[in-house]
């Protein structure tokens, strides 16, 4: 029930977005078209701050450059235009404005479709793959289940905590899905090719290994969040965070609801008593 309820809610809250938004998650700024700044703030005191008073908080996000003494700082489509960001820096002569960029909505566009197609193509040759690894539906579903999970908690988590989708953390929610296939082939491999062992003692060994690997990737996800953050490297710090949540939720529905289901598989085909 642990399991089901955490993928009900979460599926809850996409469904919820994409009625409120229009799309399961928010788009970041490389796949919606916007103005990125990169500004030299010098000594000034609370730069952020000042930042945020310039642009009346317009802005998307505010992040620092380590060791650099800069900001960058990043808006969506239509909201300015590079020669507004200009004249607004003038008015504060502290700063300096550094560099400028666009990307248009075009680009943005194709962008979005070149992410959504790696993702769809690396769902279908994974799907593919399970399939004619263990030649039955039951076994390669458990592994679909699990990747499908890990991606719905994970984008879930990233709308609660205000985090766009970017090229970064579709590599993230890309890594789920070899993360949460890995772990399950161990388990189906275990159980489904040996018999001369109990089905509780054929998941205990597959959760040695498996489990042992989830935790000590969490552990450094959760490392690379914190020191991220704090160091305000803000891409990093999403794609940490959405790996930690993705991990966490693939050790509870992997050994929570798939091991349920392959032990209702093989006692039904009468491998194990």
């Amino acid at each position: 029930m642990i399991p089901l309820v955490i993928l009900f809610i979460a599926v809850s809250i996409l469904v919820f977005w994409t009625a409120l938004t229009g799309l399961p998650v928010d788009l970041g700024m490389a796949f919606v078209g916007g103005t990125e700044v990169r500004i030299d703030v010098g000594d000034i005191e609370n730069p952020e701050t000042q930042i945020d008073t310039l642009f009346e908080s317009e802005q998307d996000s505010i992040s620092s450059v380590p060791g650099t003494g800069e900001y960058i700082v990043t808006f969506a489509s239509g909201v300015t235009s590079p020669e507004e960001v200009e004249n607004k820096l003038n008015e504060n002569p502290d700063m300096t404005l550094s560099q400028i960029s666009q990307i248009s909505p075009l680009l943005g566009g194709d962008s979005q479709k070149t992410a959504l197609m790696g993702l769809g193509i690396a769902f279908a040759l994974m799907s593919a793959f399970v399939f004619l690894l263990f030649r039955s539906i039951v076994p390669s579903l458990i592994v679909i289940l699990s990747a499908v999970g890990n991606i719905a908690v994970a984008t879930a988590a990233m709308n609660i905590t205000g985090i766009a989708l970017s090229m970064g953390t579709v590599g993230a929610l890309l890594m789920l899905i070899g993360y949460g296939v890995d772990s399950d082939i161990l388990m189906n491999t275990y159980v489904l090719r040996e018999h001369k062992i109990s089905f509780n003692e054929s998941i205990h060994e597959a959760m040695r290994t498996g489990v042992t690997m989830s935790i000590t990737s969490i552990a450094a996800m959760v490392v690379m969040t914190i020191v991220a953050t704090l160091f305000r490297i803000e891409l990093l710090a999403d794609m940490g965070f959405v790996l930690a949540v993705g991990l966490t939720a693939d050790i509870i529905i992997t050994y929570l609801l798939n091991v349920g289901i392959l032990r209702y598989y093989v006692t039904m085909k009468g491998d194990y008593i």
